[in-house]
């Protein structure tokens, strides 16, 4: 039988003109999912005037472990994404031996030890500044989760926790940039609005202030990534000057919005379900009942908590699809997938499989269980991508959402406001709740905590906390 190529592959369903624009807007993954179950494992996707390949399914995640490095690239895909940032080396715009040398660089940075070594200022930095919550405040929960969050990378990543005066200017850079420049959506001229450049300008001043302090204080340096990034510099390590600023924001652009949207998610779920708030709080209180610094050994047996992480992470994937630009010709599932292609792993979409999650769409802490293992399943759990890309602080990510979970849930209590609301969920351009915001209802105050709420700063929940970034 002849072989069949990317130009006869089966084409997901869409309108005429506009293609799948509606529904990879609405809801992108759903319609991945359909598109698999319609077309098979390989298939084209139009959307306007662009045509995409897709990979769906474990053969595809198992093609990403095995052979992204032999026929696929990001450099053609994120290279403009970092020249706007004034670099040209990341890791998503590398590929082959510079971005295994990248990697390395910085994996101890991205490792859950070296969040296992400051726990006790991380949960020091929560008390502090949501001590100060007050029972029936409302607040908008997304902002909440960045505010916590940019802390916590700052302190982890740069040694420098107060980053609240530069949070939206580095939302907005980010989320701009990325859509005019990796996923094409927006026109060039937004890099040049006034508010736009202004922001760009703060979050490279502030980066550059950084790494002039890591260099300006040896001895007080916490081998920390900006510490790696200088440490290879200066051994002429494959990073050069230009490049520092760079990689000093990249765990703040990769961190503030994708684990703020995490956690959101799992906060909602433990809420909107009696059953499963249950089983956290009772381990959240036993975690913390000789004291509030518990001790990192006693972090690892929660398994209620940990299985609300990881299907939040299956539902809500930090990355449900790999965007690669194709080297080499290669053939998948029968088609030759051509060199020039510019092709999407839908990596999540076995996520929503029956065959691998029975009652995919359904929110089952107990799939990760021993006896259950839904997840085991080679290519069946993927959210944080495949392959030689696949995000390099996935570990850290998980011990960072559990640490940050529950000792928001030990500090106070909380209630969905109203009490109505159902989870929606908006694409901006990563995926990310909306409208969803909660009401204090009890705080556990300690005095070796004293309160210092974020100055200048709100968490009320007051519709559009997104504005600045629409300006």
């Amino acid at each position: 039988m002849n072989e069949m190529t990317s130009t006869s592959l089966p084409v997901a369903s869409g309108l005429p003109w506009i293609g799948g624009l509606v529904p990879m807007w609405r809801d992108p993954i759903r319609h991945l999912v359909d598109s698999y179950m319609q077309n098979g494992p390989v298939f084209r996707l139009k959307v306007l005037n662009r045509s995409f390949v897709v990979m769906a399914g474990t053969d595809a995640n198992d093609f990403m472990v095995r052979h992204e490095r032999d026929y696929l690239q990001t450099g053609p895909i994120f290279a403009g994404f970092g020249t706007e940032l004034g670099g040209d080396l990341f890791l998503s715009s590398s590929d082959g031996d510079r971005h295994k040398q990248l990697r390395r660089i910085q994996t101890r940075s991205y490792s859950p030890l070296h969040l296992e070594t400051r726990v006790p200022e991380v949960i020091t930095g929560m008390r502090r500044r949501l001590g100060a919550l007050e029972i029936g405040q409302r607040l908008d929960v997304q902002r909440l989760f960045q505010l916590v969050l940019a802390e916590q990378v700052g302190l982890l990543m740069h040694n420098h926790a107060e980053l609240a005066h530069i949070l939206d200017d580095l939302i907005v850079v980010f989320r701009t940039a990325l859509l005019v420049t990796v996923m094409r959506q927006w026109p060039p001229a937004a890099l040049h609005w006034p508010a736009y450049r202004r922001s760009r300008q703060r979050i490279l001043d502030h980066a550059a202030k950084v790494a002039q302090w890591h260099r300006d204080h040896p001895s007080e340096a916490r081998n920390d990534l900006v510490d790696d990034i200088l440490g290879a510099v200066a051994r002429g390590d494959l990073i050069r000057e230009e490049n520092v600023r760079l990689l000093t924001l990249g765990p703040l652009f990769g961190g503030i919005d994708t684990a703020s949207n995490t956690s959101a998610f799992a906060l909602y779920n433990i809420l909107a379900r009696p059953a499963v708030r249950k089983r956290v709080m009772a381990e959240v209180d036993a975690l913390f009942a000789d004291g509030p610094m518990p001790a990192w050994e006693r972090w690892g047996d929660m398994p209620a908590l940990q299985g609300v992480i990881m299907e939040t992470l299956r539902l809500y994937p930090v990355a449900y699809l790999a965007s690669r630009y194709v080297a080499k010709d290669f053939e998948f599932a029968g088609h030759r997938v051509k060199a020039g292609e510019q092709l999407f792993v839908a990596t999540a979409v076995p996520h929503f499989l029956g065959e691998f999650f029975p009652r995919p769409y359904e929110f089952d802490i107990d799939r990760y269980s021993p006896q259950r293992r839904e997840h085991a399943r080679a290519g069946a759990f993927a959210p944080f991508g495949a392959g030689a890309h696949s995000c390099l602080g996935s570990r850290f990510a998980r011990s960072q959402l559990k640490l940050t979970l529950a000792t928001l849930l030990n500090i106070a209590d909380f209630e969905i406001d109203p009490p109505g609301y159902r989870l929606r969920v908006k694409s901006n351009p990563v995926t990310m709740p909306d409208g969803f915001a909660v009401r204090v209802t009890g705080v556990r105050r300690h005095a070796d905590f004293p309160a210092e709420p974020w100055p200048a700063f709100s968490i009320a929940a007051r519709g559009g906390l997104d504005r600045l970034f629409r300006r």
